[in-house]
């Protein structure tokens, strides 16, 4: 099922436009009991990818504070790149600010210059969030499930294209 999603700046606090916001999402079944949703990326920067997506999260009720999230993505993007390469980026975010897990499946065809090693615009981006409660090793082994499920190239093609039931089997890796 798709919507569109619109959300105001004062429904979520950041300074952005009602254009930057506008997005299409669905939720899908989940991936490894995580919630998964999948937002077509509108925008070609790397900061307003993150936000449609931190949006997304905000809007199925599993991130409270979105100005926080950001603030953490951002920093993990000062300490380095979370583009892995090959049009993908992979980050996690643990924090209070999340009050549900919830993993975020950005799509673009047009792609996103990130700042990748090997500089390939990206066309996937994952997001995986995570409630401090929740076990920094829970949180890294789906992290590590996560960037199995982007390796090949097989699989990476698939979910750019995969209807949205596929999609959440492709990134728990039952099939390639």
């Amino acid at each position: 099922m798709w919507f569109v999603l619109e959300v105001s700046r004062r429904g979520c606090n950041l300074p952005l436009s009602r254009e930057d916001l506008e997005m299409v999402i669905a939720e899908l079944p989940s991936v490894a009991g995580i919630p998964l949703d999948i937002v077509e990326l509108r925008l070609k920067r790397r900061d307003s990818a993150w936000t449609q997506m931190v949006v997304a999260a905000h809007a199925a009720g599993a991130v409270t504070e979105p100005d926080v999230v950001l603030a953490a993505l951002a920093h993990r993007e000062r300490l380095g790149s979370t583009g892995i390469g090959k049009g993908c980026v992979l980050a996690g975010i643990r924090s209070l600010a999340v009050v549900r897990p919830r993993i975020v499946l950005g799509r673009t065809t047009r792609g996103i210059e990130w700042g990748a090693a090997d500089e390939a615009p990206v066309t996937l981006a994952v997001l995986l969030l995570s409630p401090s409660t929740q076990s920094a090793d829970a949180h890294l082994d789906q992290l590590a499930r996560l960037s199995q499920a982007l390796r090949l190239q097989r699989s990476r093609q698939k979910l750019a294209e995969a209807p949205l039931a596929l999609a959440a089997v492709l990134l728990e890796g039952r099939t390639g």
